[in-house]
């Protein structure tokens, strides 16, 4: 992918990677989208970490990608896109930097109401002594 695109642009693919030097890499390396085009998924913990970092999301409609990405914090694409429908999606986040802005704070957002995980222990810790106590 690199060998193709301008000197403008990169891809990183990174394949596995430990969350500390995941999180490192988006500490020091400014990003301007996270993409997924898997044709299945659950939920994917990789798009979580991307929007806890503030990154706008273009991702297929497939799996728990609907549950994390809408207009808010990214774009989603059908569940099998077009070359051209990636391509329109990656134009859009550059050619709008405001709305690309917003996706930007849509994603820390989505990630603060739904994956902030010290927010959900404690509500999971109150629910199991409501439980208890019932």
């Amino acid at each position: 992918a690199n060998e193709t695109f301008p000197d403008n642009a990169r891809a990183y693919f990174h394949g596995y990677s430990t969350p500390a030097a995941l999180f490192e890499f988006y500490r020091t390396n400014p990003l301007d989208v996270f993409l997924n085009l898997s044709d299945t998924e659950g939920t994917p913990v990789s798009i979580m970490e991307a929007v806890s970092c503030a990154i706008p999301i273009i991702a297929t409609a497939v799996g728990g990608n609907v549950e994390i990405v809408s207009e808010r914090n990214g774009i989603l694409l059908n569940s099998n896109p077009a070359l051209e429908d990636i391509a329109a999606a990656l134009f859009f986040m550059i050619d709008r930097p405001a709305q690309a802005e917003e996706m930007r704070r849509g994603s820390r957002e989505v990630w603060k109401m739904k994956y902030d995980a010290d927010k959900n222990f404690r509500a999971f810790a109150e629910e199991l002594a409501f439980i208890r106590s019932s």
